[in-house]
This record gives structure tokens, sequence and C-alpha cells, in this order.
């Protein structure tokens, strides 16, 4: 038994939805390639002040 196949057409809104996904996954790729450069030597993890003893951690 065969299946039936819909032929969806797409609008103008769904080409511009797809293109927009597309441009968002391109740039999620680049911008960290781009800014690694940028990045300093040691990030640093732990941001508590010693003065501030509030917080026992």
């Amino acid at each position: 038994m065969k299946r039936s196949k819909i032929n969806i057409k797409y609008e103008t809104i769904d080409y511009i939805i797809e293109s927009l996904g597309i441009i968002a996954l391109v740039c999620l790729v680049i911008a960290p390639i781009y800014f690694y450069n940028s990045l300093p030597d040691n990030i640093p993890s732990f941001f508590h002040s010693p003065s501030n003893n509030s917080l026992n951690c």
C-alpha cells in the first residue's frame, strides 16, 4: 500500500523564517570562532571576594 504524499507550497513568510533560522545557526558557529582570540588566558571561575564572609563556602 502506497502512502499519499502531500505537497505543501512554501509562502514568503516560510522562506523568511527558514532563512533566519539558517542565519542564526551560522552565527552560532562563527561567533565563538571569531571571538576566540579575544578570550583571556585564564578565565576566572570563582568571583567570591575574600572579604565577604556572609557566605561561608
